[in-house]
């Protein structure tokens, strides 16, 4: 199958239109004239994820984090993008990327995790259509909800009392520290986003809004598995899967004592 044909499903699915001003989304590396039997999805291109597609021989690389996200003056060996983007051209594999306009899909990033949580009168949380907010079906302790994602998404932080009972909650994946007021002001009990910087933290303590925190990782890999599993789906004639060797850089420590 030609990649114009995935390029205009994924585009048709993820519109650029409904991207970030300042993403970098759509088809980024590759030649839309060329074949493609077999495709892989990740989080984030790295030299290991780049080398399992080499070796897979992925003709597409679906990564939701866009590779290259700023410009480029120039590309060579002397960078890690560089080495990378080398690679890739070599290898005749494309790179597409729908990254916040997966976020705000219908069936995206935010969707998918307002329905792990069971949510029901869900919108989106901002007016450009990103993030989302719902309700709890009935009143749930924050802890609760804590060990929930913990074991649907991995080990979550939290800010927040563990006994607050929460009904309404807001929901923004990966960085998403500018979702904290618009969940406060919509009127939300706990707002779930991937990562949070210290400070706003802080200002959400201040306003009265819990956090669960399961880290730019755990907020959003899921969601390239299910991604694979729909393209799967739409194009059984190819070969689609989630990146095998791809992990979450940060590491806990269960061993340390802790005072």
């Amino acid at each position: 199958m030609q990649l114009a044909e995935i390029v205009s499903y994924l585009d048709d699915q993820y519109p650029a239109s409904t991207a970030e001003e300042w993403d970098n989304v759509g088809l980024l590396v590759g030649d839309t004239n060329e074949s493609v039997a077999k495709i892989m999805t990740c989080l984030t291109i790295t030299p290991n994820v780049c080398r399992e597609a080499v070796d897979e021989k992925a003709r597409l690389i679906i990564a939701h984090h866009p590779f290259p996200f700023r410009s480029l003056r120039r590309i060579t060996s002397h960078t890690v993008e560089g080495r990378i983007l080398l690679e890739l051209i070599r290898n005749d594999i494309a790179v597409y990327s729908p990254h916040t306009a997966h976020d705000s899909a219908t069936d995206g990033v935010n969707r998918q995790l307002a329905d792990m949580l069971g949510l029901v009168d869900v919108e989106p949380l901002n007016p450009n259509g990103s993030g989302r907010i719902g309700n709890l079906s009935k009143a749930t302790p924050l802890s609760i909800l804590v060990s929930t994602l913990s074991g649907r998404l991995g080990r979550s932080s939290f800010v927040g009392d563990p006994n607050r009972s929460i009904r309404r909650v807001a929901i923004g994946c990966g960085a998403a520290d500018e979702f904290v007021g618009a969940a406060a002001t919509s009127g939300a009990d706990m707002l779930l986003l991937g990562e949070a910087r210290f400070h706003t933290c802080l200002q959400a303590e201040s306003l009265g809004l819990a956090l669960i925190l399961p880290g730019h990782y755990g907020s959003e890999r899921f969601a390239v598995e299910s991604l694979a599993d729909k393209i799967s789906a739409r194009f059984p004639e190819i070969s689609c899967f989630a990146s095998r060797t791809e992990q979450d850089v940060i590491r806990f420590d269960d061993n340390t004592a802790r005072k």
